[in-house]
Parts: structure tokens; C-alpha cells; sequence
């Protein structure tokens, strides 16, 4: 993501326009205020952010703390959500497996107010992999995903 938004005030990212990123540990933004502190330090100025991470407990829970412990809306990004369950779903179809969660996750205190942004196909879905201790990486989306995600229909049939 960090690679298409070089040079450009915002992309499309499955659906949704996406004007930055912030990755790894997603944890840190479960301490207090620490999102709110961030986002205030680099001049952000909209009242909610998009959130993506693992398919599986402990993806939840992260976001169900990060979201009591922060002023700022975190809304779960719908669009990346689907595409990672759409390719689980071609994985586990051409003959993968699910991958198994960790034993010692965390778990979410309300499952459906945490994912309550997503549409209810995906919900189900989401809920359907944790019901099985399953996970589904965000890696599980590549670099080709994203950029196919952001062109239009033309670039993505020349991509191919």
C-alpha cells in the first residue's frame, strides 16, 4: 500500500479511498490514546480510520481495544476484508487448508459489535473462521492485489 500511495495524495484501495497506512503491531494502538496521540501529531484530520488485520481472534480483539482506547472511529475497511476471505476461500478450494489460529489468543468481549461495519455476508464469513480456530493472514493479500485493487479496468486486464 505504502508503494502505490508513493507520489500520490490517495488511491483507491478495494472501494475505498485510502489517503495513508500505518503497519505492524497493531497492538501499540491499544494503549491509550496512542492512535489519537499519533494521528493529532502528523496533522490528521478526519475523525475515523480505516482498520485491516488478521482473520482470527486475536484480530478482534485488537480491534475491539484499540477502539475503547481511542477517541477516533475505527471503521474495519469492508473492501480488504472481502478480499481476503475471497482468497482463503480460492485457497482452501484449490486444496489448501485453513491455517490454524494461535492456542493463546485473546478473544473479543462482543464478536458482533467488533465487525458490526461489515456487510452481513462478511460477517458471517469472518465469524465462520473464527468458529473454526481458523486465521486468515492480511499477508494474504499481495502487492498484485493491491495495485489490481486501485486500477481501473483497463490497467487491470494489461496487468494480467
Amino acid at each position: 500500500i505504502a508503494r502505490l500511495l508513493r507520489g500520490k495524495s490517495s488511491v483507491k484501495l478495494f472501494g475505498v479511498r485510502v489517503s495513508g497506512v500505518i503497519f505492524g503491531s497493531g497492538c501499540k494502538a491499544s494503549v491509550s490514546h496512542a492512535l489519537d496521540d499519533y494521528l493529532a501529531e502528523i496533522g490528521y484530520r478526519f475523525n475515523y480510520v480505516y482498520y485491516v488485520g488478521d482473520i482470527d481472534r486475536e484480530g478482534a480483539r485488537i480491534v475491539e481495544q484499540t477502539r475503547n482506547a481511542n477517541v477516533v472511529e475505527i471503521r474495519l475497511h469492508a473492501g480488504m476484508y472481502r478480499a481476503m476471505l475471497a482468497e482463503h476461500k480460492r485457497r482452501v478450494k484449490a486444496g489448501g487448508e485453513c491455517e490454524p489460529a494461535a492456542a493463546n489468543q485473546g478473544v473479543p468481549q462482543n464478536l458482533a459489535a467488533t465487525i458490526k461495519d461489515l456487510p452481513m455476508v462478511t460477517r458471517v464469513q469472518f465469524r465462520n473462521i473464527l468458529r473454526e480456530g481458523g486465521r486468515i493472514p492480511q499477508e494474504i493479500l499481495t502487492s498484485a492485489d493491491y495495485r489490481d485493487s486501485s486500477s481501473g479496468s483497463l490497467d487491470r486486464i494489461l496487468n494480467s
